[in-house]
C-alpha cells in the first residue's frame, strides 16, 4: 500500500515539474519511478528478501528523494524542507 501511495505522489510530481519546465528533475521522478518498480517486485515476490528490500528502499530514497532534495530544496527534517529562492 505505501510503494501505491509513493507512486501516486510521484506521479502528481512528474506533472508539477513537468509544468515548471524543469526536464532534470522530470528525469529524477521518471528514475524513482523505476526504483520503485523494482522495490514493488521485491516486495511482491512469493518470499520476500529483506536484506533486498532494504537496499532497494535505501536505493529509492537516497537516489530520487535525495537527488531532488539536494537540486531544489533547503532546510532539515526538524525544521521543514522548502524550495531553494529562485526554484519556482
Amino acid at each position: 500500500m505505501q510503494v501505491a501511495t509513493l507512486r501516486q505522489n510521484y506521479l502528481a510530481l512528474q506533472g508539477f515539474w513537468t509544468d515548471k519546465k524543469k526536464s532534470d528533475a522530470v528525469a529524477i521522478v521518471k528514475d524513482g519511478l523505476t526504483r520503485l518498480d523494482g522495490l514493488d517486485q521485491t516486495l511482491g515476490a512469493p518470499t520476500v528478501d529483506q536484506m533486498a528490500a532494504q537496499a532497494a528502499a535505501k536505493e529509492f530514497g537516497g537516489n530520487t528523494c535525495g537527488a531532488c532534495h539536494k537540486l531544489y530544496r533547503e532546510g532539515d527534517a526538524q525544521s521543514g524542507f522548502h524550495f531553494k529562492p529562485g526554484v519556482l
